[in-house]
């Protein structure tokens, strides 16, 4: 399914009508561009509606019902409706209903945190603003029957990354008694409080405020139209039981299309709608000569990660009428994805290589917990091995869902079930890499937000590790960076002889276990920085002392491999703007999985890695492998065509019979090299499918 929307939450100011809006153009310009299904408002951030309203108000430029005649129109040409309603942001209701506006902790009303505009003010759904936008949401169903149901602006918390456009604390009088009830305290106002008591605050957050949205909105909705897809944004920054209420799952592609779209493919196939869609933030911008590149290649990252393309821009002008040229580049997103229809979907994603999204860790640790997953995903995606994540309830069937390799960016408390899980996956032949205080605390999953959580004299999953916990080092923990890496001799280390690359601080110290090897020793820093203490511009180089214990440990465990780091090994990296990224981790995990996780089932060998992108999947007697050129951003109008390498298939994929292009229709040679088939896949504009075909009798 392809979707789109026209994001313009319009004023009521003096320069701001609908005379010039024409349905006749938003028809035409929808049917040209493929839209499938179009989100349209039913109230915006400014709290006008967009229909006739006996709840609320009508936007007083509107002389008619614009939702009414635009779904007419969309019902004449096939094109799904989607009804959006902002709940979060409400100016009108904030502002002339006092005693329904959030609040913040000095008793001033909140409005949305942007250093620049916009500035909406935001509504408690713990006071009348409940009952009214329930009330609101049932007058729009009543009247208009939907094919989605979509509602924005009800997380709560800033512990995403992007605080900003989430709901903070509320300290209205209804919250303040509701936190007293549950918590037998009052929610904290100094910032020290809310860090000390964080546990407590995400509880409030993500089981009470977000889960209460959730499971009343989607009730009711089921309520009035059974079977119904309700959908909250940002699914993917949700705690489980919210998650788990959904029947429906939108995130915005807060973290980039790619990423984003990587994160939501782990959801569970909802109820009602089983494909996660994302929205790919504005790829162009409205009133711009628009270029197609960006909007191909965005629509074709999420479609790669088994997930529906959503396209947004702001186009519509003072006076109501569309920036047609805003459109361009979504009709050909669109045109490329309808050609390759087939392929896109019932299809199973080969995963050898599973990323731990630690719910948990979320929860009790949110600072360390999104920017490492990225950071993982980036590495994965720079190495083509097939991979996807996981969370810790379905680490029990690891080993049964195809997986050969585990990576932990971060994730301190795992249950006894869960560590034993990762214990028989790496003693079954597994590779496990981790790194800090892995299942250093302990948990049995159980614990209520004011339960203290304990941390273990050694961690869970020693015997796995090969390494005992002595303690953790936050001497360097003012530096950029915590310290430096020695390598050894071990093939993982062939593009970092010639540096010491640096880790971020804490330095764990750790002892080997019997038969665990040291493949990397810790060189400190040489000084520990303070505000009296600095060298120059850049980090306090290496100096010459090492650490007490090792720095990179392997150790054999069963069948399997265990590769340990005392210190964190993945660099976040949250796609800010700024945001710095080492190189050597990502060439470290391609050179680490090559060596001690050969022949993958399926991979694409690229003499340009950080330019092409490839996901893997599986149906019966076919593999479908989707190429995409990230250069296409930056392309325009045209094409920066890339080569997109050697597609190499081993086991039982390597006997495939036919090798196609799809939608160009190019055949491809296939050729043996010893046990592996080799496909060459030639360039590629956007992005195309390499659809193979298995000799018969292969599963």
């Amino acid at each position: 399914m392809q979707l789109y929307l026209c994001d313009n939450h319009l004023p009521d100011f003096d320069e701001i009508s609908f005379e010039d809006f024409s349905l006749a153009q938003w028809e035409e310009l929808l049917v040209a561009a493929r839209v499938d299904c179009l989100m349209l408002y039913g109230k915006d951030h400014w709290g006008w509606s967009y229909y006739d309203t006996k709840v609320g108000q009508r936007h007083p430029k509107l002389s008619f019902d614009l939702f009414a005649e635009t779904v007419r129109m969309l019902r004449r040409n096939g094109i799904r409706l989607m009804t959006y309603y902002s709940i979060g942001f409400d100016n009108l209701m904030a502002t002339t209903r006092d005693d329904w506006a959030l609040r913040k902790a000095d008793g001033r009303k909140h409005r949305i945190g942007r250093e620049t505009y916009p500035k909406w003010h935001s509504c408690c759904f713990h006071t009348g603003y409940r009952d009214y936008c329930k009330a609101q949401v049932r007058e729009l169903l009543e009247a208009h029957r939907a094919d989605f149901l979509f509602l924005d602006i009800i997380k709560h918390g800033g512990y995403t990354g992007f605080g900003q456009d989430n709901l903070p604390l509320c300290y209205c009088p209804a919250c303040e008694k509701k936190f007293r009830q549950r918590y037998g305290m009052d929610i904290p106002r100094a910032a020290d409080d809310v860090a000390r008591f964080r546990r407590v605050v995400q509880d409030w957050e993500m089981n009470v405020l977000d889960y209460e949205m959730v499971d009343e909105i989607t009730s009711l909705a089921e309520s009035i139209q059974p079977g119904i897809p309700v959908m909250f944004n940002e699914t993917v920054h949700f705690a489980q039981r919210a998650r788990n209420r959904m029947n429906a799952h939108f995130s915005e592609g807060r973290y980039g299309s790619w990423r984003t779209a990587a994160m939501s493919r782990l959801q569970r196939r909802a109820l009602h709608y089983g494909r996660s869609v994302i929205s790919c933030h504005p790829t162009v911008t409205a009133y711009d000569v628009s270029p197609v590149g960006p909007s191909a290649l965005a629509a074709a990252q999420v479609a790669a990660w088994d997930c529906d393309p959503f396209l947004m821009h702001g186009p519509q002008d003072s006076r109501g009428r569309i920036d047609t040229n805003s459109l361009k580049g979504v009709g050909r997103a669109f045109a490329d994805l309808a050609r390759m229809d087939e392929l896109l979907e019932n299809r199973q994603p080969i995963d050898e290589v599973r990323i731990l999204e630690s719910d948990r860790q979320r929860l009790l640790d949110p600072a360390n917990h999104s920017g490492p997953v990225l950071a993982a995903i980036d590495f994965l995606t720079y190495s083509k091995y097939p991979f996807g994540l996981i969370r810790e309830e379905d680490l029990d069937g690891l080993a049964a869902s195809g997986a050969r390799a585990l990576i932990v960016p971060r994730a301190t408390w795992l249950t006894e079930d869960e560590a034993q899980a990762v214990r028989r996956f790496v003693r079954d032949g597994g590779l496990l890499v981790c790194g800090e205080d892995f299942t250093l605390g302990r948990c049995t999953g159980r614990e209520g937000p004011l339960d203290p959580l304990a941390m273990g004299e050694d961690f869970l999953l020693a015997d796995v590790m090969g390494v005992s916990f002595v303690r953790r080092d936050d001497t360097y923990r003012h530096n950029r960076w915590g310290g430096y890496l020695r390598v050894g001799e071990h093939p993982m280390w062939k593009s970092m002889r010639d540096t010491t690359p640096p880790l971020m601080p804490p330095c764990y110290e750790v002892t080997l276990r019997p038969g665990a090897t040291c493949e990397a020793d810790h060189l400190r820093p040489s000084i520990a920085m303070a505000m009296d203490r600095w060298v120059n511009w850049f980090p306090p180089p290496p100096g010459r002392e090492l650490s007490d214990g090792p720095a990179v440990v392997l150790n054999r465990y069963g069948k399997g491999t265990c590769l340990y780091f005392a210190a964190p090994y993945v660099e976040p990296n949250d796609g800010s703007p700024g945001a710095e990224a080492l190189d050597w981790p990502r060439r470290f995990f391609n050179d680490m999985l090559e060596t001690l996780l050969p022949a993958p089932a399926v991979r694409l060998h690229s003499d340009c890695p950080e330019l092409v992108d490839a996901t893997y999947y599986r149906r019966d007697g076919e593999v479908i492998v989707h190429c995409l050129n990230k250069a296409a951003a930056h392309a325009g109008d045209g094409a920066a065509p890339v080569k997109a390498g050697r597609l190499v298939l081993t086991g039982p994929l390597a006997n495939a019979a036919s090798a196609v292009m799809v939608p160009s229709g190019r055949e491809l040679a296939i050729r043996r090299e010893g046990d592996s088939l080799v496909v060459d896949v030639p360039e590629i504009a956007v992005h195309e499918l390499v659809h193979l075909r298995l000799r018969d009798g292969c599963p």
